[in-house]
């Protein structure tokens, strides 16, 4: 778990009920979008690896995955401040989004010799591993209330 996702399994052990399954489905909310995201890189796994096109996944996979991932992204980042509002933990850094609910991009440069695929499997551990942490806090917060 994150910081603010410890921090947030804590005060849930003072909520009630109700604050616990709100913030539980927020946070459930939160794990959709993130596998909405791995289904997009995961069909980029589908695309041809063209390893003499470097550049950045965008190239590679398309305007409209890349419209889908951002679209998610700024979902997160709305659910971030309801999430920071409900529990009174930040759920966002400098930049107005916690990395523990993020979506993985398709900006950023590709590295020497790295290719859609590299990425895209990258990408997929990434999010794999936040989704399973936004699973282990559901479960902590909906134990705190049994």
């Amino acid at each position: 778990m994150s910081e603010c996702q410890m921090k947030t399994v804590e005060a849930s052990a003072s909520w009630s009920a109700k604050e616990r399954t709100a913030c539980a489905e927020l946070l459930g909310d939160a794990a959709r979008r993130i596998d909405e995201a791995v289904a997009i890189w995961e069909d980029a796994l589908q695309s041809p690896d063209h390893r003499e096109v470097p550049f950045t996944a965008i190239v590679h996979f398309g305007a409209q995955r890349a419209r889908t991932l951002q679209r998610l992204h700024f979902e997160q980042r709305d659910l971030a401040a309801k999430l920071t509002g409900q529990t009174g933990i930040v759920y966002r850094d400098s930049l107005g989004m916690d990395e523990s609910i993020d979506v993985v991009q398709p900006f950023a440069q590709f590295e020497k010799d790295e290719s859609l695929h590299d990425r895209a499997r990258k990408a997929i551990e990434t999010l794999r591993e936040r989704a399973g942490r936004l699973a282990d806090t559901i479960k902590s917060i909906e134990e705190r209330g049994s």
